[in-house]
């Protein structure tokens, strides 16, 4: 039950780090529209936002991703986590073969 929450909690700060650097990436063409002061100002109102928030979700990411891995080290690769997505490759491919 462990590993299932440790592996959720990494998954779920990852996907959250992952969001906040794809939210860069959308503001990058209104921040190439825009003047250099008008630009500046984003900096000074919008990122200290992103340090608030985004700095303790990317040191969780990488803390519970460095402690998943210790966790499954010695685990063979078909472990517990790959389970619930085992039967419905089984299901596909047996489909596959009657087709």
């Amino acid at each position: 039950m462990l590993l299932r929450a440790w592996y959720f909690i990494t998954l779920i700060l990852t996907a959250l780090l992952m969001g906040t650097s794809f939210a860069h990436t959308l503001e990058m063409p209104a921040k190439l529209a825009v003047y250099g002061l008008t630009c500046t100002m984003f900096q000074h109102t919008l990122y200290p936002f992103f340090a608030y928030i985004a700095r303790p979700i990317e040191l969780g990411a990488i803390f519970t991703a460095t402690g998943l891995a210790f966790l499954l080290r010695g685990v063979p690769s078909g472990n517990i986590l790959t389970q619930p997505f085992r039967a419905p490759l089984l299901r596909i491919q047996f489909a596959r073969a009657i087709i």
